[in-house]
C-alpha cells in the first residue's frame, strides 16, 4: 500500500514504519533516524554531552550497506 513519508515527503510503495512519535516514515528515513540516535547514544556512553558530543553516524550505515551490496 502506497504512503507518503512524513520525513522525506516522497510517495513510497514499500513498507511503512511507524516511529515512537507516531510518524509514518519509509525504511530509509527510519534507518537515518536510528543512525542519528546511535550517534547521540555513543556520545553519551563516552561521558560527553548527549547532543554537543554526538558523533556523525547517519550516512555511514547507508554507505556500508551499499558497499556490501545490501539495500
Amino acid at each position: 500500500m502506497a504512503f507518503i513519508c512524513d520525513q522525506c515527503e516522497k510517495r513510497q510503495g514499500g513498507r511503512a514504519v511507524t516511529t515512537v512519535t507516531g510518524r509514518t516514515v519509509c525504511a530509509r528515513c527510519d534507518r537515518d533516524t536510528q543512525s542519528a540516535a546511535a550517534g547521540v547514544m555513543a556520545a553519551e556512553s563516552t561521558g560527553g554531552s548527549p547532543v554537543g558530543g554526538a558523533i556523525a553516524t547517519m550516512g555511514w550505515r547507508e554507505r556500508f550497506r551499499r558497499a556490501v551490496g545490501k539495500k
